[in-house]
């Protein structure tokens, strides 16, 4: 998984969260209770509950680091709570909207995205 806006906030251990853009034909896989588990592309895991994913700096550059996905959630961008945003490694939520709209531009403001909630795997 690319973090190249926020490596240092994850390497920190200030960003345990962080938000992707939901595509349309992305689907999320809920259990019986509706908690979604996975998220699939064309019929494959994209983002899956308990999997481990390598922490890139950009792509086509080497693993710094591992997170284990604990949870995924489906919203829009725009609903992010001050909680999330502290969660996303920033101090408010103005602060978080500010380098999202740097990232994804203006027309993101409002995207759906996917919630996702991981911790740092130690290495080993």
């Amino acid at each position: 998984m690319i973090f190249q806006y926020t490596l240092d906030l994850l390497l920190s251990g200030r960003k345990t969260q962080t938000c992707r853009i939901a595509k349309p034909s992305e689907k999320a896989i809920r259990t019986s209770d509706g908690t979604i588990e996975a998220v699939t592309l064309n019929g494959r895991d994209k983002y899956r509950v308990g999997k481990t994913y390598a922490v890139q700096p950009s792509r086509n550059e080497s693993a710094v680091a591992r997170i284990k996905l604990l949870g995924l959630e489906h919203k829009k961008v725009s609903e992010i709570a001050m909680k999330e945003a502290q969660a996303e490694g920033y101090a408010n939520r103005e602060e978080f909207f500010e380098v999202w709209r740097t990232i994804h531009g203006e027309k993101n403001a409002n995207a759906e995205v996917w919630v996702l909630k991981f911790e740092l795997v130690p290495a080993g």
